[in-house]
């Protein structure tokens, strides 16, 4: 599945400043009993739509989920230790931004941390409760910035 690069005017950058805020956001928020897993943790890498080919991307996915998604998702890829982070304009609607979903994203890999760096640790538990404390964490973040 060959895909056209997105260009820079359809798709909504976040900068260098923008992702330590997000990271710090997420770290500060954290249980007390992590607090020295969260102020060890570096911040993961961060891949961005418009920065790489969909065939790559699906490849990674693959290789963490199993199965191969039509379009870019947002996710932590726990295997690679990085985000994966969508940023064209079309999903971004209502008051939501690539920055609150990179903190959506932040809590996971926090929770993979907090796993002790368990490459399955989503697959343990990946109810509803580690997905309930990212969205709650974006949605505080949205609030507040």
């Amino acid at each position: 599945m060959a895909s056209n690069p997105v260009t820079t005017d359809n798709f909504l950058p976040i900068n260098q400043k923008q992702e330590d805020c997000a990271f710090e956001f997420v770290k500060s928020k954290r249980p007390v009993s992590v607090a020295i897993l969260a102020a060890e943790a570096q911040k993961p890498q961060i891949v961005y739509s418009h920065q790489i080919d969909l065939a790559i991307y699906q490849k990674d996915f693959y290789n963490f989920q199993g199965f191969t998604p039509d379009n870019f998702l947002n996710y932590f890829n726990a295997l690679l230790e990085r985000v994966f982070l969508y940023t064209g304009l079309d999903l971004y609607k209502n008051g939501r931004s690539p920055l609150d979903s990179l903190v959506h994203e932040f809590v996971h890999f926090f929770q993979f941390i907090e796993s002790g760096k368990d490459k399955d640790f989503h697959k343990n538990d990946f109810n509803d409760d580690l997905d309930s404390a990212a969205v709650s964490a974006q949605l505080i973040f949205r609030e507040v910035q």
